[in-house]
């Protein structure tokens, strides 16, 4: 499955260096910050993205589950872009609990 991943801090970063994703069957294909310092730059192979990409990212690459790992203050904006963007699953790392419509598993 192809997935992405919302927020390059501790949490993220430590969730694209585990490999039991891989092994899982879980391929970081995209990730994603807001921080100009961290856009574009090389995380594990793959291009950091900016937020302000992630709508049409996530639709033009037809990912299907996101990882969120970005700060509670931004959490559910995120969330709800995602949402938007048609993703179906999400797995909440961030510290609060977000709302999602019942088709999309959290």
């Amino acid at each position: 499955m192809e997935c992405a991943l919302v927020g390059v801090g501790n949490i993220g970063s430590a969730l694209v260096s585990y490999k039991e994703f891989s092994k899982q069957g879980f391929v970081f294909k995209l990730i994603f910050d807001n921080d100009q310092r961290k856009i574009g730059s090389n995380h594990k192979g793959i291009s950091v993205s900016d937020t302000a990409q992630l709508k049409q990212l996530l639709r033009d690459n037809e990912i299907s589950i996101v990882i969120i790992t970005v700060p509670a203050a931004a959490a559910q904006r995120v969330c709800d872009d995602v949402v938007e963007a048609g993703v179906k699953a999400i797995l909440n790392f961030a510290p609060i609990s977000l709302k999602v419509p019942d088709e999309v598993v959290l």
